[in-house]
């Protein structure tokens, strides 16, 4: 049974606020995108870290990819009670590239520690 979301109440609250709520859903769903893409980095990451070293960098990794997924799951009902809906298909998150660059620039220096 799919869940219905109230979005009057809470487009109404956003509109007061002198909020584009279009935009703000962009913006959601592109912070979504972001936290979905470093918790994917962070869980590569963390399989690939060994030795004594790699088992420092693994905890550190482990806290960041589970406040990543946190993030992306606490993202998600935002969207849609403001009546967006994240992307149907992997390829359009992908699209978001550019917004998601630094991230995986990041993730890479600390990939190369392990």
């Amino acid at each position: 049974m799919e869940k219905e979301y109230s979005k009057t109440v809470d487009v109404e609250l956003v509109e007061k606020a002198w909020i584009d709520v279009s935009h703000l859903i962009v913006k959601l769903k592109k912070a979504a995108a972001a936290e979905l893409t470093t918790y994917y980095y962070y869980t590569l990451l963390r399989m690939h870290c060994s030795g004594l070293e790699g088992e420092q960098v693994k905890e550190i990794a482990e806290d960041a990819r589970l406040e990543d997924r946190l993030h992306f799951e606490t993202l998600t009902p935002r969207i849609y009670e403001l009546g967006g809906e994240l992307y149907g298909d992997m390829r359009e998150l992908t699209m978001m590239r550019r917004a998601l660059r630094r991230i995986c620039r990041a993730t890479r220096v600390i990939y190369d520690k392990c």
